[in-house]
């Protein structure tokens, strides 16, 4: 993930809550947690609610900035109101949605 010019890297873990909702936690190797929440698709548009942020990443550009490329991952990609695109990449593992604000999220399968 690159933000304000710089780049956390580490694993995103996305569970369904068979709900409708998804569990997302975001974090290092060595197992500090940079984002912790649920990606709540009860409305319309689904709304990241953090649980728990580190310090230095809590910022509602940040925050706003995530939600959207989680929205990005988990919403039909025809859909042209997103102000994101999807990249390609060199690897069919590999998927990366990066915002017109430079936001960039870059997510690896295992």
């Amino acid at each position: 993930m690159i933000y304000q010019e710089r780049e956390l890297t580490g694993l995103l873990l996305i569970k369904n809550a068979w709900d409708g909702n998804y569990k997302i936690a975001f974090f290092n190797e060595l197992g500090m947690t940079y984002v912790e929440g649920t990606l709540e698709n009860s409305s319309k548009r689904k709304k990241l609610v953090v649980k728990n942020i580190a310090l230095n990443l809590d910022h509602k550009i940040f925050i706003k900035n995530l939600e959207r490329s989680l929205q990005m991952v988990f919403t039909d990609k025809t859909n042209p109101s997103f102000p994101a695109s999807q990249l390609p990449a060199k690897d069919e593992n590999i998927l990366m949605v990066k915002l017109r604000s430079g936001f960039i999220l870059e997510l690896k399968t295992k």
